[in-house]
């Protein structure tokens, strides 16, 4: 089989999965996405041997996203919110909007 890579009996355990396909990239690009990871090991009450659970957490914060993105998003949501005074959901108040539009194009072709 082709994608077996030669092998008789492929199973799950030998597949390669995103999460090991990504590591190189965020190695490299550490300096842009600051990658947090924690890990909770509770041990047994019984005895410190003996894990009883392990938590494992993994955040990756962009510095792009926050810098760039973030902003630009917080941008138009406040001239969103400006705009949603001017949707009243009344035709009149439309056919208003129009005809004042109008009226400065024509001004301004003049």
């Amino acid at each position: 089989e082709t994608w077996g890579c030669g092998r008789a009996l492929q199973t799950a355990a030998f597949e390669y999965t995103a999460a090991a396909f990504a590591y190189p990239f965020k190695r490299v690009f550490a300096l842009l996405y600051r990658s947090i990871e924690e890990t909770e090991i509770e041990a047994h009450p019984e005895s410190r041997f003996f894990v009883k659970t392990i938590t494992y957490r993994h955040e990756t914060r962009s510095i792009i996203e926050d810098s760039v993105y973030a902003p630009i998003a917080a941008t138009v949501r406040r001239l969103a919110a400006k705009a949603r005074k001017l949707q009243s959901g009344n035709v009149h108040s439309y056919l208003f909007y129009i005809l004042v539009a109008l009226l400065a194009l024509v001004l301004f072709a003049k």
